[in-house]
């Protein structure tokens, strides 16, 4: 993408490729809210707990907590890149689908919004 000499173009952190992901996140649902229910809203089947580190679900979750623990390790607030990943998205998820499930259209601005104040909390510092 081209940015004009007037548009501050933000630097590419940690932080803000995190910020990116929750952004694709909430963007992926809306625009594809069949899909993503599909993902996640299908019948539990329960299977052998030996076949459980191969559930598509823990791909996801590695890849936040790869993301959570690229920020600086000093943030106030941290508990763990893999407790601050499953509160992210748990949270996350349930803002999403809280406003899909809603019998109106989404106020996308508002949706995002959201996503980043929990973002904000979650990655305080």
């Amino acid at each position: 993408t081209s940015h004009s000499p007037h548009t501050p173009r933000a630097p590419h952190t940690p932080r803000s490729a995190l910020r990116a992901m929750v952004h694709r996140y909430c963007t992926f649902a809306l625009e594809n809210p069949r899909r993503f229910r599909l993902m996640f809203g299908v019948e539990r089947i329960v299977g052998p707990r030996e076949d459980s580190p191969r559930h598509p679900v823990w791909l996801v979750l590695g890849a936040w907590e790869e993301a959570l623990a690229a920020l600086p390790a000093d943030r106030p607030g941290q508990v763990g890149a893999e407790q601050d990943a499953l509160l992210l998205w748990s949270a996350l998820h349930g803002i999403v689908t809280i406003a899909m499930a809603l019998p109106y259209e989404v106020d996308r601005r508002g949706l995002i919004q959201r996503a980043d104040e929990l973002l904000d909390r979650i990655v305080a510092g």
